[in-house]
């Protein structure tokens, strides 16, 4: 049951991250596709060359969500698992589904299936992962 928890939250993880919001911005705010120009990266920084600085704010805060949900969700189907022992689950096993799933996050940004396996650098879903992880690190 555990490993099915684990290949879920991995799954979760990779396709949130791999939903392409530079790209979907950009054609609804600059009708160009962004992969076209630039860095040829669906980031931040390249949808801020083409389609400004709003839209460029809007892909920030949905790069960060596509690292942070993915913890979020991990925590809450950790939460309470109970082993053979009757304990609940030790928190580092909480902890690892966490990881992983913001590393599968990050992979789904740079790596996207929607995207023929291309997308950008991984930079804001990689702070928006350690924000779920420990916002004390992400901030400082």
């Amino acid at each position: 049951m555990i490993v099915a928890k684990f290949a879920a939250v991995a799954l979760i993880g990779y396709f949130l991250g791999a939903i392409p919001f530079g790209m979907m911005i950009a054609r609804l705010s600059a009708k160009v596709d962004v992969t076209s120009f630039g860095s040829g990266k669906t980031g931040a920084t390249n949808v801020l060359r083409i389609a400004g600085k709003k839209a460029a704010a809007a892909v920030v805060v949905f790069d960060v969500l596509k690292g942070f949900l993915p913890v979020v969700f991990a925590a809450l189907i950790f939460n309470g698992e109970y082993v053979l022992t009757g304990s609940t689950s030790p928190w580092w096993l909480s902890r690892s589904a966490q990881v992983v799933a913001a590393l599968a996050a990050i992979a789904g940004h740079k790596w996207s299936v929607f995207l023929h396996f291309k997308g950008g650098r991984g930079v804001t879903t990689f702070f928006g992962g350690l924000f779920g992880l420990c916002p004390a690190a992400a901030l400082f």
